[in-house]
């Protein structure tokens, strides 16, 4: 796999919560958009971040965060916070190409296959998946997503 360490910065965000399959946040971004294009403030990057592993949290329980990077001087609606997101450090990049649903094959592969083999170990942030390209106007194929892995520290002896 081709996986690049990274760092972030922390993020100014607008954001709604979401229970459930990750596969189905798609609303929450349309909301999100929606509210966000009505102040007229510009809108950067969309992103996702999940805080449960599918493999050991039922489907119906499993949080996200739909995000966009937004500021404004705008009061959100119900629903809808603005806030700085506390995303900063170390990561484990890998450019997802194709559809969505290629997502959670491409996480068993990072989690099984490149994470022991790397000697990192996973900081207690959530994962976080950034969309380079919108569904809205790009075909499923062509889509391209920036999967962060967060990473922890090294341990200094």
């Amino acid at each position: 796999m081709d996986v690049t360490i990274r760092t972030l910065d922390n993020i100014p965000a607008a954001s709604i919560r979401h229970q459930g399959p990750y596969n189905q946040v798609g609303p929450c971004f349309e909301r999100l958009v929606g509210w966000a294009l009505s102040t007229g403030a510009p809108i950067g990057r969309a992103f996702m971040m999940s805080w449960d592993n599918p493999e050991f949290v039922a489907p119906e329980n499993l949080r996200s965060d739909a995000c966009i990077e937004f500021e404004t001087d705008a009061t959100p609606p119900d629903g809808i916070s603005l806030e700085t997101i506390d995303a900063a450090g170390s990561y484990a990049v890998y450019v997802h190409s194709g559809p969505y649903a290629g997502l959670p094959a491409a996480y068993q592969k990072l989690f099984a296959e490149w994470l022991p083999a790397s000697g990192e170990h996973l900081a207690e942030r959530a994962c976080i998946e950034f969309y380079l390209n919108s569904p809205m106007d790009t075909p499923p194929e062509d889509l391209v997503t920036e999967i962060w892995l967060p990473l922890a520290e090294p341990e200094i002896d």
